[in-house]
């Protein structure tokens, strides 16, 4: 299945919604990194006993280790049940993943800012919708003058 309007049966669906489970968070800085990681944790709180267990967020960046990167695609590409605590739902990670990193189950895609070259950019929201639709949301901060010119 590529596409909704494909499935036939909910079992159709729900393979297809196993493609947009894991959110991946590009973030262009070490401590935006931390920080994100840390929003993203936070909110396990607020939503606890509407979920039914604690959100597993990873955050990987040019410091993390080869072996870790592959564990964390591995956890990626082969998921347990939702339910599973061990069920990644968030990948926080720095342009390292911009570059030969392909992840099947990564569509959805959010952005803090816009890398600061176009090839960075192109590189980086290519990681969404690599062979399933992909949605890439580019969060700008009012306050950052690049950011603000992109918007206007």
């Amino acid at each position: 299945l590529a596409f909704l309007r494909d499935a036939r049966t909910a079992e159709d669906v729900h393979a297809l919604l196993r493609y947009y489970t894991t959110t991946l968070n590009y973030v262009s800085s070490l401590a935006k990194g931390s920080i994100v990681k840390q929003e993203l944790e936070d909110a396990t709180f607020r939503i606890r006993g509407q979920v039914g267990r604690d959100l597993n967020v990873v955050y990987t960046s040019s410091r993390t280790p080869s072996a870790e990167v592959v564990d964390v695609v591995h956890k990626i590409e082969n998921p347990p049940g939702w339910e599973d605590a061990a069920f990644l739902d968030a990948l926080v990670a720095t342009s390292m993943i911009s570059h030969g990193v392909d992840l099947e189950r990564v569509n959805i895609m959010v952005m803090d800012g816009v890398p600061e070259e176009t090839a960075e950019y192109i590189q980086a929201s290519s990681r969404s919708g690599r062979r399933h639709v992909g949605l890439v949301v580019v969060v700008l901060a009012d306050y950052v003058l690049r950011s603000a010119s992109i918007y206007h």
